[in-house]
């Protein structure tokens, strides 16, 4: 964060907002403004993936078993990140195609992770970790060849033909389990869950609303001031300094301790993360297929979420959403191709999930990344990024853990505000009233209810 604050008082510096220099000619200002621009905007895209990845890493990670691999979540994250972005810039025709983590698949992990722990019962944690890690990079292949297959034999044409009902219920239904999921990342309670157990006193007692509450009513004001105030990309990024900066202070004038914080639920334990290599040797685990395989309709689910309601629909927006005179001109089927081989790569290389996004690449430029320049940038420092986690691991016991539940929240509005406002003007009353029974039942049976 404080480099990102020194290059952006350099970028007013050669701007003229600082002190004159006439050593520069307007040609040379221009071009060192471009170039700043450029290396804030590359540079703060992967703040902002890091910070996310944090929180994916722990939700990944948040049961008894698997919260000793939380490092190594994280690194399974960043390194699909960067083999998606990479694979993207290099074969792409677009300027500055940018991608993020799939936050949207985390439900659907869940899920998979809950059922392999069922499934795996004694066999260890390693192993555990290992068929969940497994099952996460099928879904990478998968959803790239799926893709591929897509962009090839050009019948993109035909995805036209999806009733935008299942899309709007898709989006309702993760918006629901998101909600759900960052209020479990806040107190590490399930609301669905403890309600189909017939337990959710559990969740509204007052020691774990502390939890979560704070969670809640961030998310709720981000997205409010987001609609009705000011879109600015850099309002979650100052949330998270702000709310990482007054915890801390709370927790110091309360007196305190980090022990004392972790034992109330406020901040994760430490991880360890390992070095390099550790994401490779964790698949070296013995690996039951049988449980992989019994996991499989939410496997395939996952993939139908990021081909076709993620990338396909974010590459037919992206000639009317983002202007051709900075994202250049590309075909929809060419660029299905681009993303299949992404996802092939990432998930060969042992990565999560990293898709496309139209929004992602708005921030981008919004930032004032304009060339390939930016993403280069991000590519550069989300390296350092990976290396530096390997090395330090106090990353993840600083960040209180309402402000991840805030992120995940945050995203799961933008689906319920899709899937159940913008949607009632759209669809027909018989079915809106079946997408919102779909989303009932997936309330009152715990989220377990696949799409």
């Amino acid at each position: 964060i404080l480099v990102v604050l020194l290059l952006s008082f350099l970028a007013c510096e050669v701007s003229g907002r600082g002190p004159k220099r006439p050593s520069l000619d307007a040609v040379d200002r221009a071009a060192a403004v471009s170039i700043g621009l450029e290396v804030l905007s590359g540079t703060m895209d992967t703040i902002s993936v890091m910070l996310r990845s944090v929180g994916m890493a722990a939700t990944l990670c948040a049961s008894n078993e698997l919260e000793p691999f939380q490092g190594i979540a994280l690194k399974h994250i960043l390194v699909g990140q960067l083999a998606a972005q990479a694979s993207t810039v290099f074969f792409s025709q677009y300027e500055t195609p940018m991608h993020t983590p799939t936050i949207e698949i985390l439900p659907l992990l869940k899920v998979i992770s809950d059922n392999l722990e069922a499934r795996l019962v004694g066999h260890g944690s390693e192993v555990l970790f290992a068929s969940l890690l497994l099952c996460s990079m099928i879904i990478s292949i998968l959803s790239g060849l799926t893709m591929f297959i897509i962009g090839w034999a050009r019948i993109g044409g035909a995805l036209r033909f999806m009733p935008f009902a299942v899309e709007m219920g898709v989006q309702a239904a993760l918006g629901v389990v998101l909600f759900d999921l960052g209020m479990e990342a806040s107190s590490g309670r399930s609301p669905m869950e403890e309600l189909a157990q017939g337990t959710l006193g559990r969740v509204v007692a007052w020691k774990a609303a502390c939890l979560w509450l704070p969670a809640v009513i961030a998310g709720v004001g981000i997205a409010v001031f987001t609609k009705k105030v000011a879109d600015s990309p850099y309002t979650i990024l100052m949330f998270i300094v702000a709310a990482i900066a007054a915890f801390h202070g709370f927790r110091v004038l309360s007196g305190m301790d980090m022990k004392g914080a972790r034992d109330e639920d406020w901040l994760y334990k430490p991880a360890d993360f390992g070095d390099l290599l550790s994401l490779y040797r964790g698949l070296g685990s013995p690996m039951y297929w049988a449980a992989i395989f019994d996991s499989m309709p939410s496997i395939l689910v996952a993939v139908f979420i990021i081909s076709v309601i993620n990338c396909a629909c974010q590459l037919a927006l992206t000639p009317s959403v983002l202007p051709t005179d900075i994202m250049g001109r590309s075909s929809f089927d060419y660029e299905m191709v681009v993303q299949g081989r992404s996802h092939i790569l990432t998930g060969l290389f042992g990565g999560f999930s990293s898709d496309f996004g139209c929004d992602d690449t708005k921030v981008h430029q919004m930032l004032g990344g304009r060339y390939r320049l930016g993403v280069y940038v991000h590519l550069v420092t989300l390296l350092i990024g990976i290396v530096w986690t390997t090395a330090s691991e106090v990353t993840l016991p600083f960040i209180p853990k309402f402000v991840n539940g805030t992120i995940i929240i945050v995203a799961s509005l933008e689906f319920l505000t899709a899937g159940i406002i913008d949607s009632f003007e759209v669809l027909s009353r018989r079915e809106y009233a079946i997408m919102l029974i779909m989303l009932l039942v997936i309330v009152f049976t715990g989220g377990r209810v696949e799409l």
